[in-house]
């Protein structure tokens, strides 16, 4: 999943963390290690401490080489072109689109994976822990916006490709 957060150039290492539990931790939880360049927020010593406490382990890039994070790269790709698609002509107003190609993003299907993050990240778990614990689908109660339709072809579609 991908989270689009506006943020000022010259945020601090504590800005940083702040923004990381506001945005990332309250929804996904902690990882099990982050990766980031090498630039002054990621390497300084609170931003190491932090994930030293939480037991996150940091995966550095390598220095001057943002290729090496091919993921990274291609989501910011996707993002700026949605972004000079739908801006207005001063290009004052992507703060306002972020939660909107966000959405988009986490929505679209992945060629790698072939399943969208949406699908990968809830969906697919659901199915996963279904089917762990034996559960037949009908026995569960499923949010409303999840009709047994939906999820009868989630599980064909992931008994096709488990992975």
């Amino acid at each position: 999943m991908a989270h689009f957060i506006p943020c000022k150039d010259n945020i601090t290492s504590k800005d940083l963390a702040f923004m990381f539990i506001k945005h990332i931790f309250r929804l996904r939880g902690l990882p099990k290690d982050i990766v980031s360049d090498r630039g002054s927020l990621f390497t300084s010593n609170f931003w190491k401490s932090l994930l030293s406490l939480l037991k996150i382990k940091p995966n550095m890039l390598t220095a001057s080489h943002p290729q090496t994070d091919g993921q990274t790269e291609r989501t910011n790709s996707i993002l700026e072109q949605y972004l000079r698609v739908y801006f207005n002509y001063q290009q004052d107003d992507w703060i306002s689109l972020l939660h909107l190609a966000e959405f988009s993003y986490n929505n679209s299907i992945q060629s790698s994976t072939r399943h969208s993050p949406f699908m990968a990240n809830y969906v697919i778990r659901i199915l996963a822990l279904l089917s762990h614990l034996k559960v037949q689908i009908q026995t569960l109660l499923l949010p409303a916006r999840f009709s047994v339709t939906i999820c009868k072809n989630c599980i064909k579609l992931y008994k096709k490709n488990p992975n």
